[in-house]
């Protein structure tokens, strides 16, 4: 089932109504694919109340937000940890990388043989080496890397929303430095 997201009542009546019957939330932290809007205030602690209420597992879409809003991502900005979560090739410099990343007691079903994990590229050791290089690098230089690309994101914003002569129509920016988008639409967000 589908369940608007931010709307914290909502997703907890439909917890209600659907009792036992949902076995995760699955969910980006910050909603980079509808125009980078951020959780209400206490939204993302809430959530993770209900999953333990309910006894289902608080999954994290961190493809985009993994690694761009700091190296610990959504989880790291928000201070929110899911039971699971999932990221992209951000992890590898742009190699073809996907990870899931989790609590030690659901992971280890994979471990156990109870969940089978597979796939073609599992452990490629070119993307490997592309891991392990772009994370020692995001470790070593987190404390530049990260605030210089919120400030050149917020310095982008800032100038998208002043008007230019050549412009056919109004842009706007919606998002926090580093994790926006950009859009002209016919009137503003």
């Amino acid at each position: 089932m589908i369940a608007p997201w931010n709307d914290l009542a909502l997703l907890a009546g439909i917890l209600a109504q659907h009792k036992g019957e949902v076995a995760a939330i699955i969910m980006e932290p910050v909603l980079c694919n509808s125009g980078c809007i951020e959780p209400r205030q206490g939204y993302l602690a809430g959530v993770q109340a209900l999953c333990r209420e309910h006894g289902c597992l608080l999954i994290f879409d961190e493809v985009i937000t993994g690694f761009r809003l700091g190296l610990g991502g959504a989880q790291e900005y928000s201070g929110i940890t899911p039971d699971l979560a999932v990221f992209g090739k951000a992890l590898a410099g742009g190699f073809p990388l996907s990870c899931v990343a989790g609590r030690a007691e659901v992971m280890d079903q994979i471990t156990r043989g109870e969940v089978g994990h597979s796939g073609t590229f599992n452990s490629n050791p070119v993307v490997m080496a592309a891991a392990a290089a772009t994370l020692r690098v995001l470790e070593q230089n987190s404390a530049t890397i990260y605030p210089r690309l919120f400030a050149l994101g917020q310095r982008l914003m800032a100038a998208s929303a002043r008007p230019r002569p050549w412009q056919a129509c109004p842009c706007w920016s919606t998002g926090r430095g580093r994790c926006s988008i950009f859009t002209s639409p016919s009137r503003p967000p």
